[in-house]
């Protein structure tokens, strides 16, 4: 294998290196977004579940 060959594979082998790195890094960037995402999902699912639970009570006590 020529010098210029190995240079070049040596070259291209930076660069994935320099990929997976990213890559791991995005992941690891879309995990932390999907877990707030999850957070702020659940918290509105339970305001949503107390509104209405709420507003049950309150038709209750005006159809009585």
């Amino acid at each position: 294998m020529a010098c210029n060959d190995k240079a070049d594979l040596k070259n291209r082998l930076k660069e994935i290196e320099d990929n997976i790195h990213a890559h791991r890094a995005q992941i690891e960037q879309a995990k932390q977004k999907k877990s707030e995402l999850e957070a702020t999902i659940n918290a509105w699912e339970e305001e949503l579940a107390n509104l209405l639970k709420e507003r049950e009570e309150i038709q209750t006590e005006l159809n009585s």
